[in-house]
């Protein structure tokens, strides 16, 4: 639907979207060009509730078998979990301030690191979380030869995001409320009931 100004989008992957790296390494700067080109413009508010991974991913010719050690063509340190990966895409279509992310870092240099390279996309990470635990990150190997992949997720602060740290105020004037459940299930399920008591979708 197009009213002029107010304009919503609702992407659902099934398969995860590693698997088309090769094809589609500059996927940021393809949403961008979509936004100069069709005029997309979003001002309904969005609260992301989810996770925050650090994508450590290594390129291959293939991927290694049970034991084996092959070497690598290329590596590559990226934004992920799938709670930023939403916030970031809606927010290139989307005016400035209009996302916003809850979730939560470790106390380390990945959890500095992510925070200001989030904040690049438009995202307001104002909501996110400091704990005293690693910042999830998820060591991802791509196999070059045909796209397939391998990834091991280590959750870290990702579980330490509880009920508690979800603002009830910030539910106020938000339009849709996203969530994932890779962070605790009592968190997400804590955020959806405030969405629908602040008669967001």
């Amino acid at each position: 639907t197009t009213d002029h100004d107010q304009v919503a989008f609702l992407v659902v992957v099934g398969a995860d979207p590693r698997s088309l790296l090769l094809k589609f390494a500059n996927f940021s700067n393809f949403s961008q060009n979509c936004k100069k080109k069709y005029f997309f413009r979003m001002s309904v508010k969005i609260l992301v509730v989810g996770s925050l991974n650090v994508d450590q991913i290594a390129y291959c010719p293939r991927l290694p078998l049970p034991g084996e050690t092959i070497l690598g063509e290329k590596y590559e340190t990226g934004l992920g979990g799938k709670g930023a990966n939403q916030a970031a895409q809606a927010a290139l279509l989307s005016s400035p301030g209009e996302v916003v992310l809850f979730g939560a870092v470790g106390n380390d240099k990945n959890g500095i690191w992510y925070l200001e390279e989030l904040a690049k996309t438009g995202v307001d990470c104002s909501k996110i979380k400091t704990k005293e635990s690693s910042t999830g990150v998820a060591p991802i190997t791509v196999s070059m030869e045909n796209g397939e992949n391998s990834i091991v997720v280590v959750p870290g602060a990702n579980m330490l995001f509880t009920e508690e740290d979800l603002d009830e105020k910030s539910f106020e004037g938000i339009k849709i409320v996203v969530c994932q459940n890779e962070i605790p299930v009592c968190t997400t399920r804590k955020a959806l009931e405030l969405g629908r008591l602040s008669g967001a979708q």
